[in-house]
């Protein structure tokens, strides 16, 4: 009898923000890395409720190979107090998906 095939496991994901602090009108980039032992589809990125129409509305970044990486310049042009947070999740070719990951980004107030 053949060998069995070990289980699919899910993609594991990492997603980081560089700088994790920037004044308004400044650029920060969303970076992430995905593996999976088959292959991955995509990862999704976004973030939850920034108020900001491109970021909330999220990018899809195709992959097509077992490693995926990308990243995402956002300009962030208005002042608020909290924290943004973004969110990515990696699926692979068989439709599982990675456990969310998330990071966060402190705007600060213009000097």
């Amino acid at each position: 009898m053949p060998p069995c095939a070990a289980p699919d496991e899910p993609p594991s994901l990492s997603l980081t923000v560089v700088p994790t602090q920037v004044l308004t009108s400044e650029t920060f980039t969303v970076t992430f890395e995905a593996s999976d032992d088959v292959a991955l589809e995509m990862v999704i990125v976004w973030g939850v409720e920034t108020g900001h129409a491109e970021l909330d509305t999220g990018r899809i970044f195709t992959c097509t190979e077992v490693l995926c990486t990308g990243s995402w310049p956002v300009t962030w042009t208005v002042e608020i107090t909290t924290p943004l947070t973004i969110v990515a999740v990696a699926r692979d070719s068989l439709g599982q998906e990675s456990e969310p990951a998330s990071a966060a980004v402190a705007i600060l107030p213009p000097e």
